[in-house]
């Protein structure tokens, strides 16, 4: 197999950091189909970082945060090997202080969070085959937020109502 040249075309926006949802879809070298639902400012260190950067620690070899190849790998499925890999992100939701994270930090996760777990949930009853599990926030959600999430991620995912 000889080199190529590849192209990808960056919106400068998703270097962004702040409170971010973000789908994978994916489709496996057979022709399988699977998705992956998350958020950014997920993790114990209080950062919310850009979608940018969660991606491509998501398709890394760091054990700590590759969460996409791990699941993939128990499918039996390598990420080099599938037919595409789309990465969808909205955001930055909510505002979000990098200098300060303490500032309203927990209650924008938890908000978001909550919009995560309910756009997994959409994912999964529109038949997406999912990778992940559902996110472990609460249930109750901004119904006005969801809308927009709703509306931005129909177009390129099947999501249930």
């Amino acid at each position: 197999m000889g080199a190529r040249l590849y192209q990808v075309d960056l919106p400068p926006e998703i270097l962004s950091r702040g409170f971010w949802l973000y789908v994978w879809n994916i489709v496996g070298p057979c022709r399988e189909r699977f998705c992956y639902v998350g958020m950014t400012g997920d993790g114990p260190s209080r950062v919310a970082q850009s979608p940018y950067v969660r991606a491509g620690a998501h398709l890394g070899f760091n054990k700590n945060n590759n969460g996409l190849r791990k699941h993939l790998a128990k499918k039996g499925v390598v990420p080099e090997k599938c037919r595409s890999l789309a990465f969808l992100a909205y955001g930055p939701m909510l505002p979000y202080r990098h200098k300060d994270p303490t500032d309203g930090y927990e209650a924008s996760r938890k908000r978001v969070g909550a919009l995560e777990r309910q756009l997994w949930t959409a994912a999964e009853a529109a038949g997406n085959t999912m990778l992940n599990q559902r996110p472990r926030f609460p249930e109750e959600f901004d119904e006005l937020l969801w809308k927009d999430v709703h509306a931005a991620f129909t177009p390129h995912l099947k999501l249930s109502n």
